[in-house]
């Protein structure tokens, strides 16, 4: 892609992603390929999004990862979770097995703490489902490990004891822009745009324009579906993208629908984006800004402490001893804040200053 788009929250495809798979429809559209045995028997209207109850710190850094509960149609009423984990990095990440397995893990053990603290006598523990799959967005193929037994460097004779949890992976790059226009599926068609954010000015436009067209049934039959994917493509478009290509492509996806209204309403849309944009970078720029002025701050008064304490271990010196060796003089001068608070403690203790230089 020729010129970079302005630097914006690395996670922010992410999120936008993480958003539409809320809605269910997208969500089955994913399941039906990496795991179509169930993607059509969950009741997705009935889907539940489970904030996760673990407090480690890796997980508060993954607000995008998604984690639902939708019941399984079956007599005994069971429900299974769906733990999605979105990658938009462009270099894979070796561990992600081992990470959707913890992941499962933690959420099983909460189950077990629930089942010690209250079940009636003979109630077995029963743990849920959790169905892990990893959606990767990224723009190069995924080249590492898909099963947590390939983590182990063990030989032949232990493999059969290695844990086989297979990671069910989504990737981008595997599908051709066009073959995902074609598929019919809005989730799809949606994702096609995302996989043309780095082609030249014109072909990206194109496979943008397609996807919105592929998307304006919608926008007369399910409007605020239409609303969600839309605003997608939007996001991929204006964020993406060059600053110099907004106006073009702008023009170009209020062009992609043929009905007034729905011309009108992207063109909101679209406007709405950019305002959304500038708001983003305004806000990331605050960001840096205060940073740096924390920065300035806290080297200024580690600064001023310093010097505060080489005034005092001065004074004290010179009340002990009216003459400072040069050498005592040049360490105080050097000397960081800890070694200062010491030779401030021991001024009184020395019987001379070059004792000082011994600590």
């Amino acid at each position: 892609m020729a010129g970079a788009a302005p630097e914006l929250p690395h996670d922010l495809p992410d999120r936008i992603v993480r958003d539409a798979l809320l809605h269910p429809n997208n969500l089955r559209a994913l399941l039906r390929d990496v795991a179509p045995a169930i993607a059509d028997r969950l009741a997705y209207e009935q889907l539940e999004v489970v904030k996760p109850a673990f407090l480690l710190d890796d997980w508060r850094k993954r607000k995008r990862d998604l984690l639902v509960r939708i019941p399984f149609r079956d007599a005994e009423g069971r429900e299974v979770l769906i733990c999605i984990l979105i990658e938009h990095q462009s270099t894979s990440d070796p561990a992600m097995p081992l990470r959707l397995l913890v992941y499962a893990v933690l959420h099983w053990e909460q189950e077990w703490r629930a089942w010690e603290e209250k079940h009636e006598r003979g109630q077995p523990l029963r743990l849920t489902p959790v169905i892990p799959v990893v959606l990767h967005t990224g723009q190069v193929a995924w080249d590492k490990s898909r099963r947590l037994a390939d983590l182990f460097a063990a030989p032949e004779e232990l493999k059969a004891w290695l844990p086989e949890w297979t990671m069910p992976l989504w990737d981008l790059p595997e599908h051709a822009a066009d073959d995902l226009l074609k598929s019919g599926e809005p989730w799809w068609q949606t994702l096609a745009v995302a996989r043309a954010e780095n082609e030249g000015t014109d072909e990206f436009r194109r496979v943008m324009q397609e996807a919105l067209k592929s998307l304006e049934p919608l926008g007369l039959s399910e409007n605020v579906y239409w609303h969600q994917q839309v605003k997608m493509v939007l996001y991929w478009s204006l964020y993406r993208r060059p600053r110099r290509e907004h106006g073009e492509l702008i023009d170009a996806a209020r062009a992609s629908q043929s009905t007034v209204q729905l011309q009108q309403e992207m063109t909101t849309m679209s406007q709405t984006m950019e305002m959304t944009w500038e708001e983003e970078l305004l806000e990331r720029a605050d960001q840096m800004a205060a940073q740096k002025v924390a920065q300035k701050v806290a080297q200024a008064t580690a600064q001023a402490t310093a010097q505060a304490y080489r005034d005092m271990a001065r004074r004290l010196l010179q009340d002990r001893f009216p003459s400072l060796p040069e050498e005592v003089t040049r360490r105080i001068d050097d000397a960081d804040v800890e070694w200062l608070k010491a030779a401030v403690l021991r001024v009184a203790k020395v019987a001379s200053p070059d004792e000082l230089l011994q600590s």
